[in-house]
């Protein structure tokens, strides 16, 4: 139903519901003391339409000494029944609150002597009830301009919920935006730009983290460091664009041959880095030659498209906490790193191990992580 609530500013449209000789006695007192902008009168709540009931600012059930609204003789339902005056009233308001709960509604019992009852209907609604007599006209006036002060302090805090609600989903939505971007943000900020690969800075923050880890839990952690051979003659050869593609097609061998848990790098340059948790050095090795596997076919796919003869391969270092003996971050990175250099002096597209007191070897792998030393 479409509200229509030109009631809230507007004068006194009142609703009388009851028997016709009380709804004239009604009319004729409240409209000597408030005056109203409309009378809408009802032998019962049935008479009255959903448009009667919005646009009415408040209603009056008359009831007789004995009895409530209700069809057939003058003042009330005609049958029967045991039910009180209280009765018949509080089921006529039940009836008009199911379609309007804000309405007020003030009870007119004929009576001899002015008095002033409540008929309370579940939690926080109080209805008044009071009887005709000296000074009842006036009562009831009074009682209809407080039921429709309170009815505009109800719709009022309704309002007010309704705009706080709305202002609280729109500020949840723009801190939502604002989370939204500094996750965008930080993802960035620890992207590398060209190769999608976490940059130096982030692998840094993962590599003391995995580190702590794998010193408390005593599993193993190993680091490869990768070079690109001859990527600097392709660079100078074919330019800068066939390089990046180049260290594209390597960082995706790399996160080919990645699980979740790794972290793979662009360290700088042609370098990268890969971490791999609980991971020793026979499996680090296998997942070395691996990457270095994919980035040869992707390798020989580029070259014959370029029409470049040159050769782009990798040179591979290993360091592990446990193979290294390496007792900080640092240590497993300049481990990594030392076997690198070795890869790269003994002749490079190789990979080397760092085995700590036994120095740095060049090594292999079955597919199932057996380390073979190899001279």
């Amino acid at each position: 139903m479409a509200a229509d609530r030109s009631h809230e500013d507007g004068g006194l449209k009142l609703l009388v519901v009851g028997p016709p000789g009380l709804r004239a006695s009604v009319r004729a007192g409240v409209l000597a003391y408030a005056p109203a902008e409309s009378v809408r009168e009802a032998d019962g709540p049935w008479e009255l339409s959903e448009s009667d009931l919005d646009s009415a600012s408040a209603a009056v059930l008359c009831l007789g000494p004995c009895d409530g609204p209700g069809p057939g003789s003058g003042t009330g339902s005609g049958d029967s029944s045991e039910d009180g005056p209280e009765d018949d009233a509080e089921s006529a308001a039940e009836e008009l609150l199911l379609v309007r709960p804000d309405l007020p509604i003030v009870v007119w019992r004929a009576g001899s002597d002015a008095e002033r009852q409540e008929l309370v209907l579940g939690p926080g609604t109080q209805i008044d009830c009071l009887s005709s007599g000296a000074g009842g006209e006036e009562a009831l006036a009074f009682a209809l301009d407080k039921a429709r002060a309170v009815s505009r302090l109800v719709r009022e805090n309704a309002r007010l919920s309704r705009q706080i609600a709305v202002l609280l989903a729109q500020v949840k939505a723009k801190n939502q935006q604002l989370e939204d971007a500094v996750q965008t943000l930080e993802q960035i900020a620890a992207t590398d730009p060209l190769t999608g690969l976490a940059n130096r800075r982030s692998f840094a923050a993962s590599l003391e983290r995995r580190f702590a880890e794998a010193r408390r839990s005593g599993h193993e952690l190993s680091l490869l460091a990768i070079d690109l051979d001859g990527f600097k003659e392709l660079n100078d050869t074919l330019g800068h664009a066939a390089g990046d593609r180049m260290l594209m097609e390597a960082s995706a061998s790399l996160m080919a041959c990645c699980r979740r848990s790794d972290v793979a790098a662009r360290f700088g340059g042609d370098e990268f880095v890969v971490l791999l948790p609980d991971t020793d050095t026979g499996a680090a090795v296998a997942v070395a030659q691996r990457i270095a596997e994919v980035f040869a076919a992707a390798v020989s796919s580029a070259f014959a498209e370029l029409g470049y003869g040159g050769v782009l391969t990798m040179s591979q270092g290993v360091g592990a906490v446990q193979g290294s003996q390496a007792m900080t971050p640092g240590q497993l990175l300049k481990a990594a790193d030392q076997a690198l250099y070795e890869s790269k002096r003994g002749g490079k597209h190789r990979v080397s191990v760092h085995a700590g007191p036994d120095g740095v070897r060049e090594a292999s792998a079955d597919e199932d992580g057996s380390l073979r030393w190899s001279g």
